[in-house]
């Protein structure tokens, strides 16, 4: 979890002002307006303000920004916040979170600007953009969506129950378009994140499931109430996990934010589930490797390209989005990778057609109701007689388990095989997930136990999400244990699964191919800064100059280095052919940039070197 001292706090409100002066000046002179003695935040939204009234009305003022209405109506709501909370912080006191990470979000405006409109030229560089910071970025995004799923996962009973509710929400033909792409078991991996964090903000599922994480935590006070702050922090989120999932970097700026949002989010979660209140624990999905953030920002990009592009912003209310059918592309491929889903939900209805489940939707609770159920347990517990049985059910209620999966599952994970061996003696059924905790801790007795009963293992799913977790395990420089390639020779040797797992070693292969030719191709085009130049002033830069006439910032939604400097050469030529000595200065410029620049992808075999130590065991 980060940990941010009031002195990083106060450092980056302090730059955030130090970088807005200079930002001001820039684009106050795009309307040639005189630049006011004292620049603050407030001074500079007073000079917008008469630059409306001179103009007419706000949409000019974004027409010569080169904003649309949303842009230029987000660019003032976050200038305002700032203000507002700058006038509510004592002047001796160093700057609170609230006010830093406005800071920071208006500081995020700046710099969309200039991506924008090209003739600002001021710098928004918060800190170096260091590859440490970035890895730790794509960590807390991910880390967040999966901390998110796993909190909704928990709020309810099974699968089944959190489908029905989710058609009912979002109509059954979004439903079904998650399901092309989700995972299996998990039809949450189908979701944009959007769509997500909406589920999990909406009024009515906030209130029943997870207002008591965030109840009583003094994080989350930016906005009015804890809910609205979680809305604008995961609706910023998604905009940056947008661009991680086109390969983009995230700025200086955008790394501060995700910084300051994740603890914001998660630090709640992790102490509750520190004082065990719930099962989620963020510190587990932080702690990715480089293959698995790989895997998920690819997966992510292959689940925009089949469900859109995640442009929605995250809402507060749900009610009636069942109603509001989008149209999906299907994909058949998709559609038979998943049909084991729509097979396995007509099963769940016709099972539950004929009986009647006395459990309940679990849901967060405080801790008075943690108390008086443990005291309930305690009262259960010590009435009942204490003997020995031949049954292993009896047994096992003599020593006050019940008869249900959770227990097993618990007793797997903690090792428990007197526990474990009642129940298979007594003929429970289990899944191979229920044994990913301890295959990774290698309880090797547990483990056997469970061998020893290979034929009560009924989820014939199983080894793909096995195939997975081992996989993670390994491509972190962890070799395979005896009683984790016990497993995959007992679980995962049929023809179907061994051809799955090859799939997935042809799959990394392919990747990891693409990613290290893309990169090739990009390190091709660098060329030495003397070069660059030369060749780009040729002819006094007349090629040069009709490409970048020929330019249309519209064109493109995130600028290159190259496509920057035709940017800024083409606001130039709106005033008239710039001077050979400014040419050549912009050109200078981006020779240097590009010859010390690094493609942005990822090159490594992490991920087909652990599928290929799967593989080689199951063949």
């Amino acid at each position: 979890m980060p940990d941010f001292s009031s002195a990083d706090i106060q450092n980056d409100f302090s730059r955030s002002l130090t970088l807005y002066r200079d930002a001001f000046s820039g684009i106050l002179g795009l309307f040639s307006y005189e630049t006011p003695a004292q620049l603050t935040p407030e001074a500079f939204l007073d000079a917008l303000q008469q630059i409306r009234q001179q103009l007419g009305d706000w949409n000019k003022v974004a027409d010569r920004l080169n904003l649309n209405q949303n842009e230029m109506l987000a660019f003032t709501q976050a200038l305002r916040t700032l203000i507002k909370l700058q006038k509510r912080q004592q002047e001796d006191k160093p700057a609170s979170r609230d006010l830093t990470i406005a800071a920071l979000r208006f500081l995020s405006q700046l710099e969309t600007l200039k991506e924008k409109q090209p003739l600002l030229t001021y710098s928004t560089a918060l800190h170096g953009e260091g590859e440490k910071k970035q890895l730790q970025s794509l960590q807390q995004v991910r880390a967040v969506e999966l901390m998110i799923r796993s909190l909704i996962n928990e709020a309810y009973s099974n699968q089944q129950a959190l489908l029905n509710h989710l058609q009912k929400l979002f109509g059954q033909e979004r439903v079904q378009a998650w399901l092309r792409v989700a995972d299996r078991d998990d039809i949450l991996s189908g979701t944009l994140f959007s769509e997500l964090s909406s589920l999990f903000v909406d009024k009515n599922e906030y209130a029943t499931h997870y207002s008591p994480l965030y109840q009583y935590t003094p994080l989350l006070s930016f906005m009015s109430d804890k809910r609205k702050t979680l809305i604008t922090f995961l609706d910023d989120i998604r905009a940056i996990r947008n661009r991680l999932a086109h390969h983009k970097r995230v700025t200086s700026v955008q790394m501060a934010l995700v910084n300051y949002y994740y603890e914001e989010i998660a630090a709640p979660v992790q102490e509750a589930f520190d004082e065990g209140r719930v099962a989620v624990n963020p510190d587990r999905y932080f702690d990715a490797s480089d293959a698995e953030l790989r895997r998920y920002f690819a997966q992510t990009a292959e689940k925009l390209d089949r469900l859109g592009n995640d442009i929605g912003e995250v809402k507060g209310a749900l009610a009636g989005q069942g109603e509001k059918l989008d149209e999906i592309k299907t994909d058949t491929g998709f559609l038979r990778k998943n049909m084991v889903w729509v097979i396995a939900g007509i099963a769940v209805l016709i099972v539950g057609s004929l009986l009647t489940f006395n459990t309940s939707t679990r849901t967060l609770v405080n801790t008075e109701v943690i108390r008086s159920d443990v005291s309930d347990v305690g009262k259960i517990v010590s009435g009942v007689k204490k003997e020995t049985s031949s049954d292993p059910r009896k047994e096992l209620a003599n020593i006050g388990i019940a008869w249900d999966e959770k227990n097993i599952r618990d007793a797997i994970d903690r090792g428990d095989t007197r526990v474990v061996g009642l129940f298979m003696d007594g003929g429970m059924g289990w899944k191979l997930y229920y044994a990913e905790k301890a295959l990774l801790d290698d309880k090797q007795e547990t483990l056997a136990l469970l061998l020893q009963h290979a034929s009560l293992m009924d989820d014939r799913q199983g080894c793909p999400r096995m195939n997975s977790l081992l996989r993670d395990n390994v491509s972190r420089g962890n070799a395979l244990t005896t009683m984790q390639t016990r497993f995959l020779k007992t679980f995962c040797s049929s023809s179907q699964d061994v051809a799955y797992i090859k799939a997935e070693l042809d799959k990394a292969v392919s990747f990891e191919e693409s990613q290290k030719k893309a990169y090739d191709e990009e390190m091709a085009k660098i060329e030495p800064a003397d070069r660059c130049e030369s060749r780009l002033m040729a002819r006094q830069a007349q090629p040069l100059l009709n490409e970048a006439a020929r330019f249309n910032i519209f064109n493109v939604s995130t600028l290159s280095l190259y496509e920057t400097l035709l940017a800024r050469l083409n606001g130039q030529l709106l005033a008239g052919v710039p001077a050979v000595n400014d040419i050549r200065k912009l050109v200078h410029e981006y020779c240097v940039k590009q010859a010390t620049s690094r493609p942005n992808i990822g090159v490594s075999d992490n991920w087909s070197r652990a599928q290929r130590a799967i593989y080689n065991v199951v063949k």
